[in-house]
């Protein structure tokens, strides 16, 4: 494995690893409740992109969905939309976590050139984004990403549009950029979901 796959896989394992720690102890004999609605997290992919992979870790502390554009593959993509879902985490700090998964990510390949972009609260949610551009992290092609972390009630998500190996054009960035704008986290039938 690359030095950047190396830095990509160790900054999701991160967050992963965060996650099972941070599972609580189940009680002893829980009494049964009615189950609370759970949050839809509504994405939007770029026309032409389609359903590649997607996996669960057997504990169900990770979930995650990758699309990438007709005729791209996982192995071999330009460009990749990746849908990630951290139940165990939910409610904690996205800024927090954002910061980690690039610190983790600089610590492998410095001279990865991190920006912070503004980020509203999404329905009401803190969430925090990012834009990383790697130009030069041992044999692995270059790669940029533009991410979004999502504090929700029943886990926290991140949402990554990745190009590689050129940066986006200002194009490309912008509609992406608008893509993460349309992010939705909601309840399915509630109206903040029917936007």
């Amino acid at each position: 494995m690359t030095r950047l796959g190396t830095a990509l896989a160790m900054a999701a394992a991160c967050i992963a690893w965060t996650a099972a720690e941070a599972a609580p102890a189940a009680p002893a004999a829980a009494a049964p409740t009615a189950p609370a609605e759970e949050q839809a997290l509504l994405v939007s992919t770029p026309p032409g992109f389609r359903l590649a992979w997607k996996h669960a870790t057997p504990d169900g502390s990770v979930k995650m969905t990758e699309f990438v554009p007709e005729g791209q593959t996982v192995e071999s993509w330009r460009q990749m939309v990746t849908v990630q879902h951290f139940p165990r985490l939910a409610g904690a700090d996205p800024t927090a976590l954002l910061g980690s998964w690039t610190q983790r990510l600089t610590s492998v390949c410095p001279k990865a050139q991190v920006s912070r972009v503004p980020q509203p609260p999404v329905n009401g949610h803190a969430a925090a984004r990012v834009y990383v551009h790697v130009t030069d992290c041992g044999t692995r092609q270059p790669e940029s990403i533009l991410a979004v972390m999502i504090s929700g009630r029943d886990a926290l998500h991140m949402v990554q549009h990745a190009w590689r190996p050129q940066p986006p054009t200002r194009d490309q960035l912008d509609a992406a950029m608008s893509g993460l704008d349309r992010v939705r986290l909601c309840i399915p039938a509630d109206r903040a979901c029917a936007k």
